[in-house]
């Protein structure tokens, strides 16, 4: 019996299928080494969940530290302004000061641990996607297609003077457009606008912080997929400039980037 395997994410499919229930890719019918991998898959399935099971450790500790580090400014603040001064106010200060410690906590955690991962271990290291025929073809990893130019691309003069005319309110409209985008060349659901908005609002700005830095890091494997010049300071250059209120600093830079993908991958088809 001969078992198909999605060529995308490697999990088994159905032989007639045309497209992936698992990550939605579409699935190559009658190319010879595209659709059965009698011996690969297992391999491929066997890697995958390593990786997932790596993230989720990752997660554990990530969120560890964020509580620890809440704990302990908490406890540090009860100590040092403990007595004395209005209740009220100590109370906000102390739960404040949590959410600070906690945060710093969890960033550093998250930091450390991609720094301490090897990049060789990434099953996207050294991936390119493989082009071929007009832009809307262009499949990239997992079989998604990357939105095309006419939608993905933004000019950024035009985003900048619509922010300044909007008092700030495009900006909205402008980081919904990029969490799209980039959702479209990465191949997964990454980003989610609601979710950003809810958690930044929650968090008092804090998660917008991580958000950027995240955004800056995921243009950077786009970068390495396609084997294109890496912008590596461009997670910490966005989380600093959104930490002095450069917001519209921070879009700027990442569409900068984003407008390079179809600049670059259309150099590759002329040559």
């Amino acid at each position: 019996m001969i078992m198909v395997y999605c060529p995308g994410c490697g999990e088994q499919v159905s032989k007639n299928a045309t497209f992936c229930d698992y990550c939605g890719g579409d699935l190559p019918r009658g190319q010879p080494g595209l659709g059965e991998y009698p011996g690969d898959a297992p391999s491929r399935i066997s890697a995958r969940a390593e990786e997932k099971s790596s993230s989720r450790g990752s997660a554990f500790l990530v969120i560890f530290c964020s509580l620890l580090g809440a704990l302990l400014t908490g406890a540090t603040l009860v100590y040092f302004v403990g007595d004395g001064g209005d209740p009220g106010e100590l109370l906000g200060l102390i739960i404040y000061g949590s959410l600070i410690g906690g945060f710093i906590s969890g960033f550093a955690a998250k930091v450390a641990v991609q720094v301490a991962r090897d990049p060789k271990s990434s099953p996207y290291s050294g991936e390119r996607f493989s082009y071929s025929g007009s832009r809307s073809d262009r499949a990239g990893p997992a079989g998604v297609r990357p939105m095309p130019e006419s939608a993905g691309r933004l000019k950024i003069w035009r985003g900048v003077l619509l922010s300044i005319l909007t008092f700030g309110f495009y900006l909205f409209f402008w980081k919904r457009h990029q969490m799209k985008v980039l959702n479209s060349w990465l191949g997964r659901q990454e980003h989610s606008f609601w979710k950003w908005l809810l958690l930044s609002l929650l968090s008092c700005g804090l998660y917008t912080l991580y958000h950027e830095y995240k955004t800056g890091r995921d243009i950077n494997e786009i970068q390495r997929r396609m084997g294109w010049p890496e912008n590596r300071g461009l997670g910490i250059l966005s989380l600093l400039a959104t930490l002095f209120g450069a917001g519209l600093l921070t879009a700027v830079l990442q569409q900068e980037e984003i407008n390079k993908f179809y600049s670059f991958s259309e150099n590759k088809n002329l040559g």
